[in-house]
């Protein structure tokens, strides 16, 4: 195909940025630092306490937290929650929608 036409893109179904669930992982706090840091023993206080600090300062704490119960991750400190917190809310959510 030539001209103008030879490149084009329906940009209706093409991806974006906003397709990606996950695009605000760049803005968060956590990112740079160790990911042993928050999937650490969640039976040592120090190291939730460490992990929930620097999620305190996090810009995108609210959609983390929201990722981590949508997927129902199991591992690791999310929107600075250790995995009982999460169950415990998702837990309460349930009851409350009944």
């Amino acid at each position: 195909m030539t001209g103008p036409h030879r490149y084009a893109t329906r940009t209706d179904t093409a991806p974006t940025a906003d397709d990606d669930p996950t695009t605000w992982m760049t803005e968060a706090a956590c990112a740079g630092h160790h990911t042993g840091t928050f999937f650490c023993d969640e039976r040592e206080p120090s190291a939730v306490r460490a992990a929930v600090a620097i999620c305190a300062a996090c810009p995108v704490l609210e959609r983390c937290r929201r990722y981590a119960v949508t997927a129902e991750i199991v591992d690791g400190i999310w929107g600075g929650l250790t995995v009982a917190q999460r169950q415990r809310m998702t837990r309460a959510q349930r009851r409350n929608a009944a």
